[in-house]
């Protein structure tokens, strides 16, 4: 298999002795799925997860990444328990370094692919206020399982899964220019959040084609798998120690999180000062060209 999972029973085993989480106590109230077999077993991976990393248990989208493993894996939930350890040890590593704030890390290296490869759609949601928060998180936090149906979503995951991790955010920047005529619609919030929480009919062949051209043209402009790690399978003998989660007090008081919301505001404000520059740059540029041109014209006319 391509996630080496390690098959460690007795550790899961331990894990699962615990019982349930608090966090996931009273999963029925904020996931009333209709399966109750099914809350059940989510129930106890989501716990054997969060004892196995506390801070896990903040997440509120724990549930959201897991659910998609959980409906594959139903019947056995200790694959499904392996395979989401693997992917959120290497795909969602880098998402929790800057919490309670969004990650980032990993949202930076969207938009500037996204800079790179089509600045008029991200120049589109710049002026709409959007941030990457907006238009990828959601594709990220719920691992593309919203917006794509099953068919194509194990599609997409076979290739996710056998390339770099690196390629889960090219994945998310090739639905973005692959759905750009539907996207540059959008004129609110209402409408971008409507697509990317819906099912879509969306080209998975394009989707991935273009995932694939994305990972070799941004070699030169975007190097994203120096900030993505390269895979690594989990330990045959014990489950990792989870290291990638901020250091200070999980605590953190309500004037913190406005400091945090003010932050990314003027990251948003300075970023669009920068592309309108980038713009008035190339508007200069392609102007000059131009003068360049008619003159080399006037030139050979008198000739």
């Amino acid at each position: 298999m391509l996630l080496q999972l390690p098959d460690n029973h007795e550790e899961f085993g331990i894990l699962s002795e615990k019982g349930p989480h608090p966090a996931f106590r009273r999963l029925e109230v904020k996931y009333p799925l209709k399966s109750r077999q099914l809350l059940s077993h989510m129930q106890r991976v989501l716990s054997a997860l969060a004892h196995w990393a506390p801070s896990l248990a903040e997440e509120g989208y724990l549930a959201l990444l897991t659910f998609p493993f959980m409906k594959l894996f139903r019947h056995n939930q200790f694959i499904c328990f392996e395979v989401i350890l693997t992917i959120i040890n290497n795909w969602c590593r880098h998402w929790f370094e800057f919490y309670p704030a969004p990650a980032f890390n990993v949202l930076s290296v969207v938009e500037n692919v996204l800079a790179h490869q089509d600045k008029k759609l991200l120049l589109h949601f710049v002026r709409l206020g959007f941030t990457s928060q907006v238009y990828a998180w959601p594709l990220l936090e719920t691992l593309f399982s919203e917006i794509l149906p099953k068919r194509d979503w194990l599609r997409l995951w076979d290739h996710v899964l056998s390339n770099h991790p690196s390629f889960l955010l090219l994945c998310v920047v090739a639905l973005l220019t692959t759905s750009r005529r539907v996207l540059l619609g959008a004129e609110c919030l209402a409408d971008v959040q409507v697509f990317l929480h819906q099912r879509q009919v969306i080209d998975i062949n394009a989707l991935i084609q273009e995932a694939y051209r994305l990972e070799g043209v941004t070699r030169s402009s975007v190097d994203v798998e120096n900030v993505i790690d390269d895979f690594e399978a989990l330990s045959k003998r014990e489950y990792p120690t989870f290291k990638h989660y901020p250091t200070y007090s999980e605590d953190y008081p309500e004037q913190e999180r406005e400091q945090i919301r003010q932050k990314e505001l003027q990251y948003l404000s300075q970023r669009k000062e920068e592309l309108a520059l980038q713009n008035s740059l190339l508007r200069e540029q392609a102007l000059h060209r131009e003068l360049h041109d008619f003159r080399l014209r006037q030139t050979s006319f008198k000739m």
